[in-house]
């Protein structure tokens, strides 16, 4: 029943066109079995499949391969294309008749009624089934929705103990479907989702592009969604080596026109566009992005019913192909409503950043605004595909884990890393190349007993899908417990001792609230994976902007050490260390505490080419701030922004503490604002005293 290929250099002569079509399908294969498994015979329970998938995810290409293993096992498979047919009951009975190939003396005449076109066509199949197997399916499944009651009562009800019924659309059956009992016990769903990396790197051997880097673009420009691992791979073959080319070139385009064919509404299309930038959204982000007050609850609910959009942690999220395949499209269509979108956004993020830091988790804002201004490297390694679980908090039972990693890493064989990603807006490729030995080094004279017992929040395992310890991450927090031993760390000990007896002070914090955190290492058992980038983000991205010190010793590595440029690091003078082979490495520290967060994330935004307001915006709140503020509230104000506390601005303005941080009320309540960090941030921008 099936062909085996074992390469592309297999002997072609012979073979038929379905038989080059196989060998050019590639995954489903627990789809493919059970369906061969009904064609040789075994009773199927579930005689209604519901394949679902959004546009591009391989749905008609799976329909054709049951329809070429049906047609070889002597079954008669019966597909509609709702696009290909009027949508009328009389038609979609003619339609199947005509597949059936019934004469047409046999049809009833053209001007009958429904009823005896719906007789003709179920008596014809259940005759038909008595002898062989009988598929009925229906693609593009979505557009008959006014059939559908008409197609579940009358039609499919009368054929599902004799015949395979399958539909094929961008939405799973639901509804009137599943809240009926009848039909949820022969319902069997076949939700597709993207091919494997090993699968999308076969298809690209197969259609004759070199193993490797070569095959392995494939995955990086697709992540496995069918039709995009087709047209990159054809782009590719096109082309030949040219890498350059391949990627966000007009297969991109081809892509994201698919998908946009569900909205072809003009306002809809903008909700789209909109939501394509941010990995997470919801209606006040998209409202952010557009600039307007709020969105109205139809226009976000059309967006949300689309098929590539799907309800994710933290809100909303497209799906990730489509999401850079439209971004890309915007970015070189409309550039300058592109750069607009992404500045209110990096704006958006970082006012909800230093609204809540240190009050709840930014997580999730850190990691938005990073890749909108963190710099070529994050916005190209950092992805939403992850090929792992989620780190873990090492404990009493799992801190054996974590030195048999340590371990393990030393006895593995010394080699040069090299990992290529790609930035997804505009295709320019980034490329990692260094020895192993760099990254491994950090973990040399590491303890993780010790480091457990000296605070068991230090030590982090991320885990691959098989359970298994795939990564080790050492961050110790800053407090009085464990200064001493920062103090005598090869990694930590010249930093600390360029620090004033004052500063070391402010770091003997109590362990409840540490002053902030070391991070010795994040490694990975394998760097060559570049998907595993991002696990050193997602890590990351909780550590920054949370008003605490980050200090941390990253290799000497170019692509390392911009990665830390771009998140805000700056290296400590005479901090160097040469705990990497020799090589003079420095401690980058990055400061958060107090009105420093403001400042950074300004920064930020300055060097991406953020301004935190719009002009016409700022003008507005030169205006009304120095309109709203007295002479002595600016004058507060001014010294609060300063980072003077309420003492000093007391003894500098020969008033008292109490009349300080009355004025300060004040002032918070007529500019809106909350805390210290955000009228530092306001006063950068502009002086309220001029």
């Amino acid at each position: 029943m099936t062909t085996t290929f074992e390469n592309d250099e297999t002997e072609k002569t012979g073979q038929t066109f379905a038989d080059r079509e196989d060998y050019y399908f590639v995954g489903r294969n627990a789809e493919r079995q059970r369906f061969r498994g009904y064609l040789e015979g075994r009773k199927e329970q579930r005689t209604l499949w519901s394949i679902s998938g959004i546009g591009g995810m391989g749905k008609t290409s799976l329909l054709a391969s049951f329809r070429r293993d049906a047609e070889r096992a002597g079954a008669v498979f019966v597909l509609i294309d709702s696009r290909d047919i009027l949508h009328r009951e009389d038609e979609v009975c003619r339609a199947i008749l005509a597949l059936l190939e019934v004469a047409p003396d046999r049809m009833p005449d053209s001007g009958s009624a429904v009823s005896a076109w719906a007789e003709a066509c179920i008596g014809t199949l259940r005759e038909i089934a008595k002898r062989r197997r009988v598929i009925l399916a229906f693609d593009t499944f979505e557009e008959l929705s006014d059939l559908e009651g008409w197609l579940r009562e009358r039609l499919f009800a009368r054929l599902s103990d004799c015949v395979l019924l399958m539909t094929a659309g961008r939405f799973p059956l639901g509804g009137t479907w599943t809240a009926s009992p009848a039909w949820r016990e022969r319902m069997h769903p076949i939700p597709l989702d993207a091919l494997s990396r090993e699968e999308s790197v076969e298809y690209a051997k197969r259609c004759g592009l070199r193993q490797g880097e070569e095959a392995d673009r494939v995955w990086m420009s697709s992540f496995g969604h069918p039709l995009a691992m087709s047209l990159a791979t054809a782009h590719r073959s096109s082309i030949g080596t040219r890498a350059d080319d391949m990627e966000g070139g007009s297969w991109f385009h081809e892509l994201a026109d698919v998908w946009l064919k569900e909205a072809a509404d003009p306002k809809l299309r903008l909700l789209v566009e909109a939501a394509s930038l941010p990995r997470r959204f919801n209606a006040s982000i998209l409202a952010a992005a557009l600039n307007v007050p709020e969105l109205p609850a139809s226009s976000f609910d059309d967006l949300i019913r689309i098929s590539f959009i799907r309800k994710a942690e933290h809100g909303w999220a497209m799906h990730d192909l489509m999401r850079d395949a439209v971004a890309a499209y915007l970015r070189e269509r409309e550039p300058d409503r592109y750069h607009a979108l992404v500045a209110r956004l990096a704006r958006y993020y970082a006012g909800r950043i230093l609204e809540y830091s240190g009050t709840r988790s930014v997580t999730p804002e850190v990691g938005e605004l990073y890749q909108f201004v963190g710099g070529e490297t994050i916005s190209a390694f950092y992805r939403n595909v992850r090929t792992y679980s989620s780190w873990e908090q090492v404990n009493s039972e799992t801190v054996t884990e974590a030195e048999q990693y340590v371990q393990q890493r030393f006895a593995a064989p010394e080699r040069v890393i090299s990992a290529i990603a790609i930035k997804p807006d505009s295709g320019q490729e980034v490329r990692a190349s260094f020895p192993d030995a760099m990254p491994k080094a950090s973990l040399q004279g590491l303890d993780p007993r010790e480091w457990y017992e000296m605070d068991p929040r230090s030590l982090h395992l991320l885990r691959d899908h098989n359970r298994e310890v795939a990564g080790l991450a050492a961050i110790l927090p800053i407090h009085a417990g464990t200064l001493a031993y920062m103090s005598r760390d090869p990694f930590s000990a010249p930093y600390l001792a360029t620090l004033s007896a004052a500063v070391r002070r402010s770091m003997e914090a109590s362990p409840d609230h540490p002053a902030g955190w070391f991070i010795r290492c994040i490694d990975y058992r394998d760097w060559a994976d570049h998907l595993s980038y991002t696990e050193i983000f997602s890590l990351m991205f909780g550590y920054l902007c949370s008003g605490k010190l980050l200090i941390c010793c990253p290799p000497p590595i170019e692509v390392f050490m911009r990665t830390h440029e771009g998140m805000g690091f700056e290296a400590a003078a005479g901090s160097e260390h040469e705990c990497y082979g020799g090589i003079p490495a420095p401690m980058l520290v990055l400061d958060t505490r107090g009105e420093r967060l403001a400042r950074l994330l300004e920064q930020l935004l300055i060097r991406a080419g953020v301004a935190w307001r719009q002009a016409e915006e700022q003008s507005a709140e030169d205006q009304k701030g120095a309109k709203l503020l007295s002479v002595r509230e600016r004058e507060v104000a001014s010294l609060a922004a300063d980072g003077l506390s309420n003492a000093d601005i007391a003894a500098k303005l020969f008033i008292s503490e109490a009349t300080v941080k009355k004025h300060l009320s004040t002032i918070f309540e007529k500019l809106g604002l909350k805390r210290r960090s955000q009228l530092a941030l306001r006063l950068g921008r502009h002086d309220i005293n001029r």
